[in-house]
């Protein structure tokens, strides 16, 4: 993991063919197929590769994945964008990240007690609903309206809080109680790689679309070749390449000569909100076929009412401590 991770945030600084980007990519494949190996033939795997033979624990632990891939790659995107595009201070950035934060304090509980009445299923499946209408709007907005901006983290910090707990509670029911702690930590490890894979992905989306755009807007106002390409290279030079590789880390302002002309200024921003639409476009697919795949795969009926008693003892316990 730590290889494919570095892999695509490196990628668009490197070079994706760099032999370093290879070696890392091809690398990371053959670890997984070792590892997959090994634990097959111990009598005592550390990770049980055959639990995700089950498609509802398999799924609830997806959706786990591409919520937070969501989640975390919005979070990067839009508090570089305030910064970069819309001018904020970083101070003023975050304030209005309290936008994604706030339904995620007020949700999270809610859904505990929404899982433990009702089963997982149904809190999954509208958290999962959640984030898709926030990407949504976020992808269809961005450049736009603030307003639009803020509606459209509500929703996606909405479904983080509405959506992980029951989508857990859905994976554990599903496993043997055997191999509870096993699954648990599974599950556990999905948190942390949907958050850094939607770092690593999305802000990689954005250097590459913003790369490969830039030139051709700054081509109206620079019509010669070598100026364009020293005029973008100003803009990508003061780059902090562990941040979005192609253009302006977050409050790093614009060189000197490219912010003196307000064309190119006007867009490096469209580059930039292209980037940022791509970015989320690529999460919102993820979240899109999440969906389905939980409205299918996700027990009803029977399963669910014990999904819902497994859930209620939890948080009943829960209370009493």
């Amino acid at each position: 993991m730590a290889a494919i991770t570095y892999a695509l945030v490196e990628g668009p600084h490197s070079g994706w063919a760099s032999p370093l980007i290879l070696t890392l990519l091809l690398g990371s494949v053959v670890i997984i197929a070792a590892f997959v190996h090994v634990e097959l033939r111990t009598t005592d795997p550390m990770m049980d590769v055959r639990v995700f033979a089950d498609r509802i624990y398999s799924t609830a632990i997806i959706t786990i994945f591409c919520v937070l891939f969501g989640i975390y790659g919005t979070l990067l995107v839009i508090t570089q964008y305030f910064q970069n595009i819309r001018d904020y201070s970083a101070e003023d950035a975050g304030f209005l990240m309290i936008s994604m934060t706030l339904p995620v304090i007020v949700l999270a509980p809610i859904a505990g007690r929404l899982t433990g009445r009702l089963g997982g299923r149904r809190p999954t499946l509208v958290g999962v609903s959640m984030i898709v209408a926030g990407l949504a709007v976020l992808a269809l907005t961005i450049g736009g309206n603030v307003g639009w901006t803020l509606l459209g983290l509500a929703l996606v910090g909405g479904a983080g809080g509405l959506a992980v707990t029951p989508a857990t509670s859905v994976a554990m029911t599903s496993i043997p109680q055997d191999r509870s702690g096993m699954a648990s930590g599974i599950l556990s490890a999905q948190r942390a790689l949907g958050s850094t894979a939607g770092f690593a992905i999305m802000g990689s989306v954005l250097a590459a679309v913003v790369a490969l755009t830039l030139p051709g807007k700054f081509e109206p106002y620079l019509p010669n070749e070598q100026q364009r390409d020293d005029a973008v290279d100003e803009v990508v030079d003061d780059a902090n390449p562990r941040a979005v590789t192609a253009l302006i880390a977050p409050g790093q302002p614009l060189d000197d000569d490219v912010k003196e002309e307000p064309e190119l200024v006007q867009a490096s921003d469209e580059a930039f909100v292209d980037g940022i639409r791509a970015a989320i476009a690529v999460a919102l697919v993820l979240v899109i076929g999440t969906l389905i795949a939980g409205y299918v795969v996700f027990p009803k009926g029977d399963r669910a009412a014990a999904d819902a008693e497994v859930g209620e003892a939890a948080l009943v316990e829960s209370d009493e401590r």
